[in-house]
């Protein structure tokens, strides 16, 4: 299994359509890229540069995001992401299991600081 180490990284672009744009996911009214999009799309692509290194069961999961939508994109245009894993630190861990209707914390580890 490869590393994820730091320099790693990955681009997406995604097209501009009607259900992106700020009218159709609530947050704006004008016919442009929603900042909401671009956050998904930067989730999206961070998940798939780290995704495949990790072992088999186990995925990314978003905690934090800064953004800068730099300008308005109209429906039609392409938008591009570039994203990098600038450090590493150790994982954090939470295993759950289910019952009907109820998620139960069994394990908690998080990195110490």
């Amino acid at each position: 299994m490869e590393a994820v180490v730091p320099g790693l990284g990955g681009e997406t672009e995604q097209v501009v359509t009607t259900s992106l744009v700020a009218p159709h996911v609530g947050s704006g009214t004008l016919m442009v890229y929603a900042t909401p999009a671009l956050a998904a799309l930067i989730e999206e692509t961070c998940r798939k540069i780290i995704e495949p290194l990790l072992p088999e069961s186990y995925t990314t999961v978003g905690v934090e995001i800064h953004l800068r939508h730099l300008a308005p994109t109209p429906v039609g245009r392409t938008v591009r992401v570039r994203a990098e894993v600038v450090a590493v630190a150790e994982p954090a861990f939470v295993r759950r299991r289910h019952a009907p209707g109820r998620w139960y914390e069994t394990d908690r580890q998080f990195p110490v600081a």
